[in-house]
């Protein structure tokens, strides 16, 4: 007997119609705790168990899946929604507190229903209008990755991508880089681009005198991919230092903290002396 029988069987036994709220075609209602929900599992799950849910281990044989109220709901469906896995395609994904607002109406029921992997926005999702505040931190963003209008990249994805995704948790991006989708920020340029443009100009012009003449801000991708290296070939060169003021300054004494190959030379000169 699958526990999924054994379940529904055992549930039958002890239970009646009114509180099964989370019963469906006669199974229990799996769900399965996603990792941003720290506290109160206990009482969440006495509550889903007694009114015929199940609390499973494994999120792929969960019906449900619950997030804590802080966490980003919509990158989350986007990752199963838009997963060519099958689980993933079919799992819903709802807030902590969608346990205790079922118990309340009395029925377990979903506002909408599963999302696949469309492109565009998710499905549901409010759409937020474009600010003129929005456009200005757009424009500076561009600019301080794309300063020059010839040196294209400005209508690619990867650009809106970076913003959304690697950036949006960094302090200068946070307030603002997830209120659209890559594909809206992207369109809002594309569409816009006479009008942004000078914008873009204009910031770039002011990044020059800040940035010694690099032409793009210190937080663009390309700064940051220059000065990691910049950082790594530092770090490279004093370790050679290290090294080779340990060479020439080590006696007798250090014989234990030297490379094995070097142990021999080592003695064979301090015995010369």
């Amino acid at each position: 007997m699958s526990s999924a029988d054994a379940a529904r069987r055992s549930w039958s036994a002890r239970s009646n119609d009114e509180d099964a709220i989370f019963m469906k075609d006669g199974y229990p209602v799996a769900f399965f705790f996603h990792p941003s929900v720290r506290e109160g599992r206990d009482v969440l799950e006495q509550e889903i168990t007694r009114h015929g849910g199940d609390v499973c281990e494994d999120e792929q044989q969960s019906n449900v899946i619950l997030v804590d109220e802080e966490a980003d709901i919509e990158h989350i469906r986007r990752r199963y929604y838009r997963s060519k896995v099958l689980w993933q395609q079919r799992v819903y994904i709802e807030h902590r507190d969608f346990v205790p607002r079922c118990i309340r109406a009395g029925k377990y029921e979903h506002g909408r229903p599963p999302r696949k992997g469309m492109p565009g926005a998710p499905v549901g999702r409010i759409r937020v209008p474009f600010t003129a505040e929005d456009d200005e931190n757009l424009a500076f963003y561009i600019a301080t990755v794309y300063p020059s209008v010839f040196d294209g990249g400005r209508t690619g994805n990867r650009l809106y991508q970076e913003l959304t995704e690697e950036l949006a948790d960094e302090p200068e991006y946070s307030d603002w880089a997830k209120r659209h989708t890559w594909q809206s920020w992207r369109e809002r340029y594309r569409k816009n681009r006479v009008r942004f443009n000078p914008m873009i100009a204009r910031y770039a012009a002011q990044l020059k005198d800040v940035t010694h003449g690099l032409g793009h801000d210190p937080r663009s991708r390309q700064y940051r991919r220059e000065m990691r290296a910049q950082r790594e070939e530092e770090e490279e060169e004093s370790d050679r230092e290290l090294e080779q003021q340990a060479e020439g300054c080590a006696g007798p004494d250090d014989l234990d903290n030297r490379a094995p190959d070097r142990v021999p030379q080592a003695h064979n000169q301090a015995a010369s002396r």
